[in-house]
């Protein structure tokens, strides 16, 4: 037998003062006894044996009591996706939790009735009934399940339960999905993904389609695909707004199989303004400015002539502004700029005094692409320019280099001759790759802008060669992810691999100088409410809050860009909004599963199960409720009788 303080386990203290408590009353209750039943004494006798007996009683039913046994039990957990020929394999001596949401057709099932339905895995440890071995059918939990249940349970209590996993048969669906949840008027929706078969069906012969619709049901493209495949599609956003798009996939008899929303949330395009600050003219930066000049970017491009002299061209910038450019490295000036790009040689040529406005700028929020040549690779480290410490150049001693480079979504597939080194940064923030896994762009944030280097100086050759679309997503891609954000004050764009679901963890992050900002108002589909800021002690700049949304639709999120705005009300003059969308569980079924699968596997593969040779059970208690009950009766009518 083991004995343990059960529900007392929290508080001995408490333990010890009702445990002390009853004792005084049994041995007040024996005095008075006495006094009354000297002269009868099998009666004195029998209060005191009743009297003992209830106290005991008390005692053994505010414990934990457990019994040795010769095998080890097991719990069953049911999760979401369950199937009924694992639930006919259950025993009825199991101890079975369903953990919602569960099918309702599933329900009726004999063990699904015998079981206790629960909303949290956490409820499975406040049985009475000690967890030895746990195994688990369905798709299993989440990653966020498992990190609130790792967050809970100490490791010691985990280790001791050997867990298993049974997963449910894979269903026809799409996973592995990625797209941008926030767009710009003009760039393009990319969604990306691999339709999962069905392990009951032979279908992997079988060409579905799969297309893309908007939000008023066009279909925009579309692609064949067989189970198994990946798929790639993309299409120009056009009008700004929050938008549910749609991948339908069809049979070949035209028989919708598959409908699942795309939320987008679509901003209105602002001309960015680039300075292009050059040792000398190139074609990469001439074609650069040509395209850019066409989307109505506004450039400046600097080129030198003299140590101390550069001649500067101007694209879509008006005379007032002309005007007020001409210094363009000044701090003044850098803040009016997005976007700063620079060759090799021109920042070895950099003064000290620029050096520190460029510092200065990029930690206000300024963005920096540098194009390594050979000469910046020779000389790297910088002694002169410690903040780009985080970054290192490697030349390599080859005769030639070329690769193929990849970027989310791109699908370029020939060589491009890249400049002969090695880049990598603290961040491991990589924009693009190449076909050998080495980094061909890199990024790493300094304050609140960001810094990149690029081994590619000849990505006009895409343009020339008739690839106008190649080259146009790859600056698109590069811009969008080194650009100045359009506010100081300005929230994280999501994550295109998340999805967030209703009932489920959602975190969004408040970038830049938010100090006086300890609140956002979450302004729909409930009633608007303050939800509070947490600071991050890594980086001060980002303040992250937490929802757990209880019903699907597009949320907004308004905070305050003004200091010292402890409320926002309909008079604040200035607020940045963001809106993210929760998706209904109905949604969406063969992603969330497969994520909860693997991510059960993963916490199961790196499970550290330590054997025990003992295995207890909680000893029932029914016997200890009919002594009371008969202890108690005794004495009242031994009191009421005599």
């Amino acid at each position: 037998m083991i004995f343990s303080l059960g529900e007392f386990a929290a508080n001995p203290i408490m333990a010890l003062v009702l445990l002390v408590l009853l004792l005084l009353t049994l041995g007040t209750s024996a005095y008075l006894s006495l006094q009354r039943l000297k002269k009868h004494s099998l009666r004195l006798l029998l209060v005191w044996l009743s009297s003992a007996v209830a106290s005991l009683c008390i005692i053994a039913l505010a414990i934990d009591i457990q019994a040795p046994i010769n095998t080890q039990p097991t719990s069953v957990l049911i999760t979401e996706g369950v199937t009924v020929e694992q639930l006919n394999t259950l025993d009825d001596a199991q101890n079975v939790f369903i953990l919602e949401p569960i099918s309702k057709d599933l329900m009726n099932h004999q063990a699904m009735q015998q079981g206790i339905v629960i909303q949290d895995a956490l409820q499975i440890f406040n049985q009475t009934t000690p967890l030895h071995a746990l195994h688990i059918l369905g798709s299993g939990l989440s990653e966020q399940q498992w990190q609130h249940l790792n967050s809970v349970i100490p490791a010691k209590t985990l280790e001791t339960i050997n867990i298993n996993f049974s997963p449910k048969q894979k269903a026809l669906g799409l996973v592995d999905i990625r797209f941008q949840k926030t767009l710009t008027v003009g760039e393009f929706l990319e969604i990306t993904g691999r339709l999962q078969s069905d392990t009951l069906t032979s279908n992997d012969n079988i060409i579905f389609e799969l297309a893309l619709l908007n939000p008023i049901g066009e279909v925009l493209t579309t692609q064949r695909i067989r189970t198994g495949e990946t798929f790639n599609l993309s299409a120009p956003v056009k009008t700004q707004g929050q938008w549910l798009y749609r991948l339908q996939l069809t049979n070949p008899s035209k028989q919708l199989l598959i409908e699942d929303p795309l939320a987008v949330l679509i901003n209105a395009s602002t001309p960015l303004q680039v300075l292009v600050k050059q040792s000398a003219p190139s074609f990469e930066t001439r074609h650069f400015s040509n395209w850019a000049s066409q989307f109505g970017v506004k450039l400046l491009i600097a080129t030198q002539i003299s140590k101390n002299r550069d001649i500067q061209q101007v694209i879509n910038f008006n005379e007032e502004e002309v005007a007020a450019l001409n210094e363009p490295l000044t701090v003044e000036s850098l803040q009016s700029f997005d976007l700063i790009i620079l060759d090799g040689r021109a920042v070895l040529d950099l003064s000290d005094e620029q050096i520190q406005t460029l510092s200065d700028s990029v930690q206000l929020g300024l963005g920096g692409l540098i194009l390594v040549d050979s000469e910046l690779a020779a000389a790297w480290p910088l002694k002169q320019i410690e903040w780009l410490d985080t970054l290192s150049i490697t030349p390599l001693d080859i005769a030639t280099y070329s690769s193929i480079p990849s970027w989310p979504n791109s699908s370029i597939e020939e060589a491009i001759d890249i400049n002969k080194a090695k880049i990598d940064s603290a961040s491991q923030q990589v924009l693009v790759t190449g076909n050998e896994g080495q980094s061909i762009v890199i990024k790493q944030n300094v304050g609140l802008g960001n810094i990149a280097l690029s081994l590619i100086n000849s990505s006009y050759s895409w343009q020339t060669s008739g690839k106008t679309s190649e080259y146009s997503h790859y600056w698109q891609s590069l811009l969008s992810q080194l650009a100045r954000p359009k506010q100081s004050l300005h929230w994280q764009s999501e994550d295109t691999d998340r999805i967030n679901f209703e009932d489920a963890l959602f975190v969004q992050c408040l970038y830049g100088d938010a100090n006086s900002v300890t609140f956002a108002t979450l302004v729909n589909p409930q009633q608007p409410q303050e939800i509070p800021l947490t600071n991050q002690l890594l980086q001060p700049q980002k303040h992250c809050l937490t929802l757990w949304p209880n019903q699907s639709g597009w949320y907004r999120l308004q905070a305050s860009a003004e200091p010292n705005v402890k409320r926002i009300t309909r008079s604040t003059a200035k607020t940045v909004d963001t809106y993210g969308y929760v998706y209904s569980k109905e949604n969406w079924q063969a992603y969330r599963q497969s994520q909860a699968i693997a991510a059960t596997e993963y916490v199961l593969k790196n499970h550290q199960y330590i054997a025990s040779s003992n295995y207890y059970k909680n000893l029932n208690k029914f016997w200890v409720w009919v002594a009371l009950v008969l202890a108690l009766s005794i004495l009242w009518v031994e009191r009421k009788l005599f």
